[in-house]
């Protein structure tokens, strides 16, 4: 069901960011997701779907930016939260 949803969100007209900014801020999706690492995923990819912001984020894409995107992307907590869980120190 979960690679279900994913593929629907991510049909060819419906270009899913959340990948490629969660790539740009070294944020790796979880490689074999529990199944409350799989909801949050899922809840992330249908806000990343439903998005008004995609030329500002296809902008930051675009010139690698880093930084910038938790101005306006609705799934900024969601990918710092995963990015602080793949840190090492």
């Amino acid at each position: 069901m979960f690679e279900k949803l994913l593929e629907s969100l991510t049909r060819k007209d419906r270009r899913l960011r959340l990948f490629e900014v969660m790539r740009l801020r070294g944020a790796c999706p979880p490689k074999a997701p529990g199944s409350s690492a799989r909801r949050d995923l899922a809840h992330a990819a249908a806000r990343c779907a439903e998005c008004h912001y995609t030329k500002l984020c296809d902008e930051l894409i675009e010139c690698g930016a880093r930084e910038g995107y938790g101005r306006f992307c609705p799934n900024a907590p969601y990918i710092e939260q995963v990015r602080s869980r793949s840190l090492r120190f």
